[in-house]
């Protein structure tokens, strides 16, 4: 009899602001789906997070060596922030999978983060990270079914929603639930950015 080995989806994440989040928490996407006529979904936005790195579905051993490498990391790099100043379908406007807040910048701070958060996790990821660092918070999801190009109407975002301030002052180790029928985080370990 072989014994089943139990894993956790997980990814390094930061989550806005409480604050950010609860200005945030509203139907904004309603708009777009008047406009184009098909089922979008909205992200809750207790959820709204930056990810920094995904892990994929690691075991214990891996979930206990992502927690010390995530203090590791923690304890040598300063906070920074992100102002996130528009929208943006990705991939593309043809095809997209999400819409994302972007920001026009990346600050060094950040890129300091990302770079060093990749390199001392890297060796955990079951997929390689082959992008660079592109910094977005995923606020709408499509369906799968969605083909076609979209353009957002000129009534998209709403006022006071941009730009939405991203302080990141701590990193979390974050367990999705997502691919188990759920649709929650459970935050694992976190940290302090100095």
């Amino acid at each position: 009899m072989s014994e089943q080995v139990t894993t956790k989806r997980l990814f390094i994440g930061t989550f806005l602001s409480v604050e950010e989040q609860d200005r945030l928490d509203f139907d904004f996407h309603q708009i777009l789906i008047s406009t184009w006529k098909i089922k979008l979904r909205r992200v809750r936005a207790a959820k709204l997070h930056l990810t920094w790195i995904f892990l994929g579905d690691l075991d214990i051993n891996g979930e206990t060596r992502a927690r010390e490498l995530l203090q590791t990391i923690g304890s040598t790099l300063g906070a920074c922030e992100l102002l996130y100043t528009g929208f943006e379908l990705f991939p593309s406007s043809r095809n997209p999978r999400l819409i994302a807040l972007t920001p026009d910048s990346v600050s060094e701070g950040c890129v300091e983060v990302s770079n060093r958060i990749r390199k001392e996790m890297t060796s955990l990821c079951q997929k390689k990270e082959r992008d660079r660092f592109h910094p977005h918070i995923t606020v709408i999801r499509f369906p799968r079914e969605a083909r076609g190009r979209f353009t957002c109407p000129t009534n998209f975002p709403p006022e006071n929603v941009l730009p939405v301030q991203h302080k990141i002052d701590e990193l979390c180790l974050i367990h999705s639930h997502y691919d188990r029928g759920q649709d929650k985080y459970d935050v694992l370990e976190s940290c302090t950015l100095r």
